[in-house]
């Protein structure tokens, strides 16, 4: 999944690195410090890692000013909105969940348990929030628990959020790993949440597994499903979405592949028919050969023989590089779809798509990133692209944290309440190294900053 790190280049300290949540990227030049191999960084901690998995210390910058970076949102009405993430905990030390509501005019903090703990140590992320109804909607993420990370659920019951227990397939040991990383619900009794789980290890000896949990009104109970890309060490399989059309039609996108060297990275699509969770075969632009890249990181569908995967393909071998990936399901088979690269397509390219939404078949948005996504060194512009039912073209976007050399602009997650009504969430970073919010709003003309 090689979700990468931004490397923090401020004020000629030694660099620190900063392994920000949901922004999975595949490799690209070395001069704007992305991964060169697969699952290159796959823990969703906001801040440097140690070895028994547990946060670093986070940048002097951050830490005074405050961190704070959103990963989902999702709307019920034009009124009500949630954006999800993480941000710095009490004391600037730790991470703590971070909730925001929209109520229509303004968007205002929320109180949310924090499951991971309130200590120097403790991590609590939030990483997508869907909601069936205004009273009726379930965040995701992971929180600690000693050297482990495990499953983090809340329920929303329209007066408070709450934790509900989860399975944790990966195990509460020093280093094991479960993450939830997007949910959906067909009705208050059957929902799907979706991640991976296994070891928090980087490279060889990394180990990752598919992991689905369904929520029958009752209790999260995992289900077992295939596991295309093996489960030994150094075997990695990771689901990013989920989307229902019915209790009998589902799709789950992400992806699945090697840690070595010459390792591959492919498409990943299961579905459910309503019994099981079988593989469905998807094409792979980035090709299969060594150092071939394909990630699906966002699942938009207007119908349900329409839906696009959004993600990155390339390769982590010369010429190494970065294509933003549009996959499009038309109910029968998966097929790649042209889309703009703002980023170029030559040697160096950094173009990746993080979310995906649609109002209807031929309305729909892609959002993401497009250069470098390492502090101090280039820049990072917010990207989004639109499908009009013919093609997908680049609109305008704000980049609120700036574009000179060393800003990053990022966007992770967007929702529409209507097609002149759209929220899009993400963070921006300073060269400085400080992580804040970032929220967008499309008001049916333009992307603007909130």
């Amino acid at each position: 999944m090689m979700r990468r790190s931004l490397t923090i280049l401020a004020g000629g300290a030694a660099a620190l690195t900063l392994a920000l949540p949901v922004s999975a990227a595949s490799a690209s030049a070395a001069a704007v410090h992305m991964a060169t191999a697969p699952k290159a960084s796959n823990s969703r901690y906001v801040a440097g890692l140690s070895a028994d998995m547990r946060p670093g210390a986070v940048p002097a910058a951050a830490a005074v000013a405050g961190l704070h970076y959103l990963d989902g949102v999702f709307c019920t009405s034009r009124t009500s909105c949630w954006a999800v993430g993480g941000q710095t905990g009490t004391g600037g030390t730790g991470m703590a969940n971070q909730m925001l509501h929209w109520n229509g005019t303004k968007w205002r903090q929320v109180s949310v348990p924090d499951p991971g703990g309130t200590g120097a140590d403790s991590v609590s992320q939030l990483f997508a929030v869907r909601c069936l109804a205004a009273s009726d909607c379930w965040a995701v993420g992971n929180r600690s628990a000693g050297g482990a990370l495990l499953n983090q659920a809340l329920h929303w019951n329209g007066k408070k959020w709450t934790v509900v227990s989860t399975p944790d397939p990966g195990g509460n040991g020093n280093g094991k790993l479960s993450e939830l990383d997007d949910s959906t619900c067909v009705t208050s009794a059957d929902c799907w949440a979706v991640g991976d789980f296994g070891t928090a290890a980087q490279g060889a000896t990394e180990q990752r597994s598919n992991q689905i949990l369904h929520w029958n009104g009752r209790k999260w109970s995992r289900l077992r499903v295939v596991n295309p890309g093996g489960t030994r060490t150094g075997h990695v399989n990771s689901l990013y979405s989920v989307r229902c059309s019915s209790a009998n039609d589902c799709i789950a996108v992400g992806d699945y592949g090697t840690t070595s060297a010459s390792g591959v990275l492919r498409n990943e699509v299961l579905s459910w028919n309503g019994k099981s969770w079988s593989r469905v075969s998807t094409p792979n632009p980035g090709g299969t050969k060594p150092g071939g890249v394909n990630e699906a990181f966002a699942l938009g569908c207007g119908a349900a023989d329409s839906c696009w995967a959004a993600g990155t393909y390339g390769s982590t071998t010369s010429p190494v590089k970065n294509l933003d990936e549009v996959l499009r399901w038309n109910g029968k088979k998966w097929a790649n779809a042209t889309a703009p690269n703002p980023d170029g397509t030559g040697t160096g390219a950094a173009n990746q798509l993080f979310a995906a939404t649609c109002v209807s078949s031929a309305n729909c948005w892609a959002l993401g990133i497009s250069g470098s996504t390492a502090v101090g060194v280039g820049v990072g512009r917010n990207v989004a692209l639109h499908w009009n039912g013919r093609k997908w073209r680049k609109v305008s976007t704000p980049n609120p944290g700036g574009t000179a050399a060393g800003d990053i602009n990022e966007l992770e997650s967007v929702r529409c309440v209507s097609s002149g009504n759209c929220w899009a969430v993400g963070f921006v970073v300073s060269e400085a190294g400080v992580v804040r919010n970032e929220i967008l709003h499309w008001n049916g003309e333009r992307w603007v900053a909130r």
